[in-house]
């Protein structure tokens, strides 16, 4: 398990692991390692602190000099060592505790946010921004206004600097004997002994209340973001990412390229790592005569005390040197005793892993060893104290699991097809899950229904696979006709088309909704879009207003999309190439393509390539957002293009655009991302570790940091956890407000909350800014049902959508235009929220049982996707992005065609364009006869015979072949005396038979003329 470390004195050490429990090491002679025990031994070894309650995880810790302090997931104090002067806040002194003991709550059932141990007194903030103090006050370091020498056993509030009334603490750190604390307007404070000028008010005074640190020299009105109490020298991160210093300076600690024995007293620039000019730091920590900082690449940095400072030398620096990178280098591995020879295995040359095949091996678990060697480098990747590099081995465990295959068939269109058998899928029996719907065969004249088991039932592809079986497709027969089938050879009698009736609903792998448009993936292998179109963002090659059915996206040549991503009025995808595309509006750049428009309405109605970072980039993820696009590469490397005046392209700046992919920074060492969220102007992702973070935008909290300040946030910075134990899964940027799942499948919200959509059973009801119900950390989403655990969550405009672990479907926030899908929408003007939810309902189900899979968030229209890979969408529909071939037809709103129930969306309807007979096209061309469901048109002249009608069709919008049908042309014939009645072409004997009768017609006619006068007349043959 990794471990954590918190800044703390040279005696002793802390940690909280992965899973909140929290380790320590070191000295233990006043039971401040919390094992129950205290003794004069040292403790080299990690080892777990007692809980003070069964399965207790802790959100917080910290080492003081003899004494430690902790706050558990549920915001209570613990306390732990020498409480020789009350340190220990349990309303005793004297003695030492061994083990966790409760902090006494100075006003019942107070919640602590952040904790800090310092010499021999003690710091806490509690949820209402309140700072308390208790233990040793000689020097003034409780600022509560008095200096004595007695203990303070009990927490008291910290007097509020002068002029400050209701002063509002964000952070605060105890030193040896004087104190430090950020306000929320980022102003900086300090109390206590100040014999150094380590209270950085400019003096050598104590103080036995809050007083300001002084602004350096050349910064006025500087705020600060991170703020650090050491031995007897203090330092700070200014909001530009700058490092200050200021006090004791003996050991070089300042690290401002001196060291010497002067007071320092007011703050002055850390001097940039050598060949390093303008760095960013983003955390900073002082101990005892060293000092510590991360910059915003991730990379440690150290000055002062030599030996201390992880350099591989024993040499004091006076200025910030590069912490040496520690590296772990695999040498072998066995597995079950067998070793993995040079042929079986494959070793990355960037990351060192090793990718092995496996030895065959019954079911079961075995043991897996990995011999390695550590080692330390330095800034240049050379080894450095080669003396200290040490081997070891570490033994892991591997499950030898039963495997499942699962196969296709054609059935009866094999050997009628040239479309390939879908390839075999693998579950294994240790991790049942279900198969992904294959790309659909195609078979003439047939629509695709479904996939079948053995014995003839669906296979619902939400099952998770058990064993093997082979999965047969389902057809269903189709036709157009033709009526009538012959008619004159002088045209102009009404042809009566008769469309097959429209295909099954699609199937689908991915959905997206956007502002006012939908992606999604076909299980065919192509990728259908429809809604709003004015920017192109449909990518159809047109600007064509609106589509209210699925058309097709015009993908590059022999390429598929693997993923896509809908913006605001603009697409993003992943092909299987591993290239990323865009298209649709660029007013920001937004499309990463290099350039950006001045009219923010030019059209880009074709995919095209985003500009890689490198030749070699693949990528693995995206979001399109709000006026921005972030994604991730193969290499975990985040990336963002676009809009950045908010800072939400997270590159340390603010202002301006990107119109080309750049790197995100990274909040650590070598971080990896796994997931990446684009909001309206904020940003969210999780790291590999679990770890969620924001940037971007906070106007009301929705970065999750404990502040709303309204300002921009340029560098990724840690959300705030909920508990010490929380790993997050998955997370969702909106307009303004935040989305995230934990590994223990609880869903949380933050950000605004004017209309629900935090979840939480409160909303924003204070004019004008409505933000009294704003959250700026992570508040836990009211479960529908006890013990609710969540799959997938996304956030929209102003609302959410989520799914349970049953498949159930779940909304809540805005519900103007029925988005929430639980058959209700606003009709109270102006604001129409009388319909919004302040908790979770259920989004009805459109058929019995309905088990969703996913789900996605529009501006106000929502999307989701059945286990049979069919796709639903209700909310607003003025612009057809709900795909059921309606849309919004009444200015000024256009919600007469919105939908507040799920309906089937993708719906691709036939739609005939001409029939071509022989080589003339009827005209006009085909219209739909609402009377007897056909297209109708006029056929053309054509000389008599038999032609072929080529039907010219399109299924949802998108051209297909023509189905020929055969059409007989036949002659006109006139007979004498009886008018105008055709007489059609016949055949055989029927055909011989009339034209004889002409004749003799015709002699008898003759005949008549010779002899009308007398009327006799006599026929022969």
């Amino acid at each position: 398990t990794p471990f954590y470390p918190p800044p703390s004195p040279p005696h002793s050490r802390l940690a909280t692991g992965d899973a909140g429990t929290p380790s320590s090491w070191g000295l233990n002679q006043y039971g401040q390692l919390g094992n129950g025990s205290s003794d004069l031994n040292p403790h080299p070894t990690p080892a777990r602190i007692i809980d003070p309650a069964p399965d207790t995880t802790w959100r917080a810790i910290s080492a003081g000099d003899d004494h430690s302090l902790g706050i558990d997931s549920n915001g209570h104090a613990y306390s732990w060592g020498n409480n020789g002067y009350g340190q220990l806040g349990n309303g005793s002194s004297g003695g030492v505790n061994p083990t966790p003991g409760r902090v006494t709550d100075p006003t019942p059932n107070t919640t602590w946010t952040s904790i800090s141990a310092g010499g021999e007194h003690s710091l806490a903030i509690d949820n209402h921004g309140h700072a308390y103090s208790w233990g040793n006050n000689d020097a003034g370091q409780l600022g509560n206004g008095s200096i004595d020498s007695i203990p303070h056993p009990a927490p008291a509030r910290v007097t509020d600097p002068a002029g400050q009334p209701n002063t509002t603490w964000t952070s605060i750190s105890a030193g040896s004997f004087y104190s430090l604390a950020l306000d929320n307007h980022g102003h900086a404070y300090s109390w206590g002994a100040n014999s150094f000028g380590e209270l950085g008010d400019g003096t050598t005074t104590d103080r036995n209340t809050p007083v300001r640190v002084k602004d350096p020299a050349d910064q006025h009105g500087i705020t600060w973001t991170a703020i650090s109490a050491g031995w007897q020298h203090s330092l700070a991160i200014d909001y530009n990412g700058h490092a200050y210093s200021w006090g004791y300076n003996e050991f070089g600690q300042l690290g401002n390229g001196s060291n010497d024995m002067n007071r320092h007293p007011t703050p002055a620039r850390v001097t940039d790592p050598a060949g390093q000019p303008n760095t960013t730091w983003t955390s900073i920590s002082a101990g005892y005569g060293h000092s510590l900082a991360l910059d915003n690449h991730g990379h440690a940095y150290s000055w002062g005390y030599g030996g201390t400072l992880g350099d591989g030398t024993g040499t004091y620096q006076n200025t910030p040197v590069r912490v040496a990178t520690p590296r772990y280098t695999i040498t072998g591995v066995s597995v079950g005793g067998a070793a993995i020879g040079a042929g079986d295995r494959s070793v990355n040359p960037r990351t060192g892993a090793w990718d092995i095949t496996l030895p065959s091996h019954a079911p079961g678990r075995v043991d897996v060893t990995v011999t390695y060697r550590y080692e330390g480098l330095d800034a240049n990747n050379n080894v450095i104290a080669s003396n200290l590099t040490t081997t070891g081995t570490v033994t892991l465990h591997y499950t030898y699991a039963t495997q499942y295959t699962v196969r296709f068939s054609l059935g009866d269109a094999a050997g009628h097809t040239s479309s390939p058998t879908p390839a075999d899928q693998t579950v294994y029996s240790d991790d049942p899950k279900p198969i992904t719907w294959p790309q659909d065969p195609e078979w003439e004249h047939h629509w695709l229904t479904g996939w079948a088991k053995a014995d003839g039932s669906s296979w619902d592809f939400n099952t998770p696979v058990t064993s093997n079986m082979t999965l047969t497709a389902q057809w269903q027969a189709w036709q157009f006709t033709l009526n009538p089938a012959s008619g004159p050879d002088t045209g102009g009698n009404t042809l009566h088309i008769t469309p097959p009736p429209n295909p099954p609903l699609p199937h689908f792998t991915q959905i997206s909704a956007g502002a006012y448009h939908t992606l999604a993936i076909g299980s065919d292998g192509s990728t259908y879009a429809w809604g709003y179109n004015d920017h192109g963002e449909l990518g159809d090659g047109t600007t064509t207003s609106w589509r209210n059915t699925p058309v097709r996206v015009h993908t590059p040549a022999g390429v598929r999309f693997t993923q896509v991503s809908a913006g605001n009025n603009y697409s993003l995808a992943i092909g299987d190439d591993g290239h990323a595309y865009s298209w649709g509006g660029n007013g920001w750049g937004n499309l990463g393509n290099g350039s950006s428009d001045d009219n923010i309405y030019t059209p880009h109605p074709t995919p095209a390539r985003v500009t890689d970072p490198a030749a070699d980039t693949t990528w693995t993820t995206l979001s399109a957002g709000g006026y921005h696009s972030l994604a991730i590469d193969s290499n975990g490397h985040a990336y963002s293009w676009g809009r950045n005046d908010s800072g939400q392209l997270g590159n340390g700046s603010s202002g301006g655009i990107n119109p080309t992919p750049a790197r995100i920074i990274d909040p650590a060492a070598n971080t990896t991302w796994t997931t990446i969220s684009a909001g309206d102007y904020h940003s969210l992702a999780i790291d590999s570790n679990g770890h969620a973070y924001s940037w971007g935008w906070n106007s009301g909290g929705q970065l999750g940091n404990g502040s709303n300040d309204r300002n921009p946030h340029p560098t990724p910075a840690r959300v705030t956890d909920p508990a010490a134990d929380t790993k997050w899964t998955t997370i969702s940027a909106g307009t303004g407000h935040s989305l995230a799942i934990d590994n223990h499948g609880h869903a949380y919200s933050w950000g605004w909350n004017i209309n629900g959509q935090l979840g939480n059973g409160s909303n924003g009801t204070n004019p004008p800014n409505y933000d009294n119900a704003d959250k700026n950390t992570p508040v836990r989403v009211t479960d529908p049902a006890a013990d609710t655990k969540w799959t997938t969550i996304n956030a929209g405009y102003n609302y959410s959508l989520a799914i349970d672990n049953n498949g159930h479907a779940y909304s809540w926030g805005w519900n103007r235009s029925g988005q929430l899908g639980d058959n209700s929408n606003g009709t109270n003007p102006p604001n129409y929220d009388n319909a919004d939810k302040h908790t979770p309902v259920r989004v009805h189900d459109p058929a019995p049982n309905t088990t969703w899979t996913t789900i996605s968030a529009g501006w106000g229209h929502s999307l989701a996707m059945d286990s049979n890979a069919h796709a639903y969408s209700w909310g607003s529909n003025n612009a057809g992005q709900l795909g059921d071939n309606s849309n919004g037809t009444n200015p000024p709103n256009y919600d007469n065609a919105d939908k507040h129930t799920p309906v089937p969306a993708g719906l691709r309807t036939i739609a005939v364009t001409g029939i071509t007979l022989d080589r003339n096209d009827a005209t006009p061309p085909p219209a739909w006869n609402t009377g007897s469901h056909t297209w109708d048109t006029t056929a053309p002249a054509h000389p008599d015979g038999q032609v072929t009608a080529n039907i010219h069709w399109t299924l949802g919008g998108q051209p297909q072949p023509d189905y020929p049908l055969t059409y007989t042309y036949t002659h006109q014939y006139t007979l004498p005396k009886a008018g105008s009645i055709p007489i059609q072409r016949l055949s055989g004997g029927t055909l011989l038979l009339l034209t004889t009768l002409a004749a003799l017609t015709t002699t008898a006619h003759q005949h008549a003329r010779r002899h009308q006068p007398g009327r006799h007349t006599t026929i022969s043959a």
